[in-house]
């Protein structure tokens, strides 16, 4: 069993897109960006009141990977920062035990040599 984790995000606590972790979803508040820039986002998904989710980093950090309305979309860290989105903080809760889960599995891989046993990995 897993231990007991302490979230210490508010509920509704806006943050930049750019901060939210892995699998961790919010509501697009608004986006901070010139005009251009802005409806070029609207045009591909990006609309306040629309809920996102960080799906993934590319290996060197930047770009990251979002899905908003089931498709997605690569934006570098300098636009994801304009983002700001509300949090999701019961998603966020379980955002965190799944990466305590997955880095407890990673952990007995290594120690077993790197050989990953069938159902390692959730």
């Amino acid at each position: 069993m897993l231990p007991a984790l302490i979230v210490t995000v508010r509920e509704g606590a806006e943050a930049a897109l750019v901060d939210l972790e892995r699998g961790e979803t919010g509501t697009i508040q608004r986006i901070s960006l010139p005009a251009a820039e802005q409806q070029f986002l609207m045009r591909i998904g990006f609309v306040p009141g629309v809920q996102v989710r960080f799906s993934r980093r590319a290996p060197l950090g930047d770009p990251s990977v979002y899905s908003v309305d089931g498709t997605e979309i690569a934006l570098r860290a300098e636009t994801a920062r304009h983002i700001m989105v509300q949090r999701d903080l019961v998603q966020r809760d379980l955002v965190q035990r799944d990466l305590v889960q997955r880095d407890l599995v990673q952990r007995d891989v290594v120690q077993r040599g790197g050989v990953a046993a069938a159902g390692d990995l959730p």
